[in-house]
């Protein structure tokens, strides 16, 4: 187990997370250039991590598919799996977007967002209703590609999806007819589904070559009971980390300068999200590489010089005159919303270090197949934002700090305890792990 080892898994994945990251900012410029750019840009946040929340049960499916998708027989299993999710899922994102009554009470009565913001918001989720089934599907193959060693399969398919929203984003922005709001939500269903075909495209010969004709090992056969016990704590972190932004998001309608504040908060949080990039492909590289205990010192020290690295990078940016030429010049943002985002990367310079020594901890737990910790993990993390907003909330504190140095308390609980836990379930194991089944080598 070389850092060279580790490191051509993981380029290929840290590559596409950023690149998905990118679609974010592509986005938020082409909305930033066209008409009523502060409340598109309002409703572009509030409409993207709704549907990120509605669709948070299947992104683990990445992290499934990579440890369990051993066998043919495992791999009926998990596909079927697979669709029943996405259809319950989807039918969620149908129902929020168009049953004007439960709409209402989402986003007007719940997250008390302004009338001005919730109109345009709701167009965009119905324009991305499939959105859901779409990266369910993505996830599903891309799991079975990082498991049979073709990571870098992911990074081509993100770049597909990237190159199908520019076409998209600057098609429509040329026209000059739509809203942006529409053109955010088509570009990113014109994206996802270009990606999604292309995974399973990529992933049809290693189901062909391993998974349909391949002889049954005589292992115990992975049943549907075990699936849920594996994903659903997965499914349950992801929502809660995902319940995060909507929380966000309805304290900051609730703090002073609510509109700026709305309006700078996706800028922000997209540009702390591409610099965690590197950190968030992490767990499945551990998974894929724990195959034995005496992995873990190199894959600990690598995971570490990614945390390292990542903000360092995000300082260096501040430092420089890059930030503002970026805000400025590339997203278009207004003079007014500039100062918003710089005081916010400062505060947030921790949060892709602590992001990515959470991500080696999670990857850690599940090889083991401990995925109910990780659970807690994020149930932690959203009690500290819950008290971290509703005190910006109360103190009548400045939007977009109060949210940066919330999350940045939050994601070091998490990693505190995460660590903590996975250093217990280190000394509790053999001398090698079954990364498929858990079970001692």
């Amino acid at each position: 187990m070389t850092q060279r080892h580790i490191l051509y898994t993981w380029l290929p994945l840290a590559i596409s997370a950023m690149l998905m990251t990118g679609e974010i900012l592509l986005v938020q410029s082409a909305v930033s250039r066209l008409p009523d750019e502060k409340t598109m840009l309002a409703a572009l946040g509030v409409m993207f991590w709704l549907e990120v929340l509605i669709e948070a049960p299947v992104i683990m499916l990445l992290s499934t598919s990579t440890a369990l998708t051993t066998t043919p027989q495992a791999y009926r299993v998990l596909r079927r799996f697979m669709l029943h999710l996405v259809a319950a899922m989807t039918a969620v994102a149908v129902a929020v977007a168009f049953v004007n009554p439960l709409y209402d009470l989402v986003l007007r009565q719940v997250m008390g967002i302004p009338e001005a913001v919730a109109g345009p918001t709701q167009t965009g989720m119905q324009i991305m209703s499939l959105w859901t089934a779409a990266i369910g599907w993505r996830r599903f193959n891309q799991g079975i590609l990082i498991r049979f060693g073709q990571a870098r399969q992911v990074t081509w398919g993100t770049l597909v999806r990237l190159s199908s929203s520019a076409l998209t984003a600057g098609s429509l922005v040329l026209y000059g007819q739509y809203s942006g709001i529409v053109v955010a939500a088509t570009t990113f269903m014109a994206g996802v589904t270009a990606e999604a075909l292309y995974a399973f495209w990529k992933s049809r010969p290693i189901v062909r070559q391993h998974l349909t004709t391949a002889p049954e090992p005589s292992a115990e056969p992975l049943t549907y009971r075990a699936v849920l016990s594996f994903h659903l704590p997965l499914a349950a972190t992801s929502t809660l980390s995902f319940i995060v932004i909507p929380l966000i998001n309805a304290g900051l309608a609730r703090m002073p300068a609510p509109a700026e504040t709305l309006a700078a908060w996706p800028v922000l949080y997209s540009l702390i999200l591409l610099f965690r990039g590197p950190g968030i492909a992490l767990p499945e590289v551990v998974i894929a590489q724990l195959k034995r205990l005496e992995h873990l010192p190199a894959l600990r020290r690598f995971c570490r010089l990614v945390a390292l690295l990542s903000s360092a990078a995000l300082f260096a940016l501040w430092l420089s005159p890059l930030l503002g030429i970026y805000l400025r010049r590339v997203v278009g943002l207004e003079a007014e919303l500039i100062p918003f985002v710089e005081l916010g990367v400062l505060c947030g310079l921790t949060i892709p270090f602590l992001a990515a020594l959470c991500s080696y901890y999670r990857g850690v737990l599940m090889a083991g197949r401990t995925t109910a910790i990780v659970y807690r993990g994020m149930a932690l993390n959203l009690v500290v934002t819950a008290v971290g907003i509703a005190a910006g909330v109360w103190s009548l504190s400045p939007g977009v700090l109060a949210a940066i140095v919330t999350v940045t308390a939050a994601t070091a609980a998490e990693t505190l305890y995460l660590a903590h836990r996975a250093a217990a379930r280190q000394m509790s194991l053999p001398g090698a792990i079954d990364t498929a089944t858990g079970d001692p080598g």
